[in-house]
């Protein structure tokens, strides 16, 4: 509750922007040189093949890493 996420493609490969709040996602092995991406206002997230979480707050982004890599 609370976050705001736009889908879109901040970089080369596919991904979503995170501007508030927290969001959970379980994403499929990407290919080499085009990971998903997660941008928040504080940092880029390249994301390899994982289940993560992502909380972006006023000043820091926090990923809580649950299986696999970014």
């Amino acid at each position: 509750a609370g976050a705001e996420v736009e889908i879109r493609r901040p970089g080369r490969g596919p991904g979503c922007r995170l501007s508030t709040g927290a969001a959970t996602a379980v994403i499929a092995t990407q290919r080499a040189g085009a990971p998903f991406t997660i941008a928040t206002p504080e940092a880029e997230i390249a994301v390899l093949g994982t289940r993560f979480r992502v909380v972006a707050g006023v000043r820091a982004t926090r990923v809580d890493l649950h299986e696999g890599l970014v």
